[in-house]
């Protein structure tokens, strides 16, 4: 499986209920890969935007069994859906990331590079040297993430280093790509897939789903029509 365009959600912001129904709602529209956030006391590579969100979850007493609630109902009621679920290394135990990886099909720890597990998602970019890119790509099964340029996400200010990224993975491996951090807009995402690979958006989305006609106009600008919909139900 491949996805041109991948969204990333918070668990649970900005309530349950909005939370299901913008799941519903990127299903309806053709999404295939979701990537689900488990809130962290200190997401440190998430800008103001994602970072205060996880705050606010985190004081509504989210918690492992939440977790594993939200994960189980939207295998239930997504069944063809690709869960992908981010998080920082302080969930590892808490959240048993590694020993249950049953309630995924993917798992991105942007602050660890995790080894000898079967479905790791890892983080390239412009710095890691090729050596560096090797040993991530030996220890990546679902697709490779890469940065659009170093820093926090919805605030970085994209260069143009990501497609010599894209560029050394492809001499190596034919894994699929997604590039994310930074990106907002239409013209944003056609760039990216210019490079023939995907896009991520994670901030603008956390941004518009407080005010569902907000989102609902955000999604008709990036999600073109003709995208093959599933059903929701």
């Amino acid at each position: 499986m491949s996805s041109d365009l991948v969204f990333y959600l918070l668990i649970d912001y900005p309530t349950p209920k909005v939370f299901f129904e913008t799941v519903d709602e990127l299903v309806r529209r053709g999404v295939d890969t979701i990537e689900f956030g488990i809130p962290s006391p200190n997401p440190f590579l998430d800008g103001p935007t994602i970072a205060q969100s996880h705050a606010f979850v985190l004081s509504q007493g989210f918690c492992k069994a939440r977790y594993i609630q939200v994960m189980d109902e939207l295998k239930v009621r997504y069944p063809y859906l690709r869960r992908i679920v981010m998080a920082y290394g302080d969930a590892i135990e808490e959240y048993a990331l590694l020993e249950e990886p049953s309630r995924y099909e993917g798992l991105i720890l942007p602050d660890l590079v995790i080894e000898d597990h079967p479905k790791t998602i890892q983080l390239f970019h412009e710095k890691l040297n090729d050596d560096e890119i090797e040993h991530r790509l030996k220890h990546c099964d679902v697709f490779a993430y890469v940065m659009s340029s170093l820093g926090q996400t919805g605030s970085v200010d994209r260069g143009r280093e990501y497609p010599s990224t894209i560029a050394r993975i492809r001499r190596s491996s034919e894994i699929e790509i997604n590039v994310g951090f930074g990106l907002r807009s239409k013209t944003d995402i056609d760039e990216v897939h210019s490079h023939q690979v995907g896009a991520i958006i994670g901030s603008e989305l956390t941004k518009k789903i407080i005010d569902r006609e907000t989102l609902l106009a955000y999604l008709d600008e990036v999600i073109h029509p003709d995208k093959a919909s599933r059903i929701v139900e």
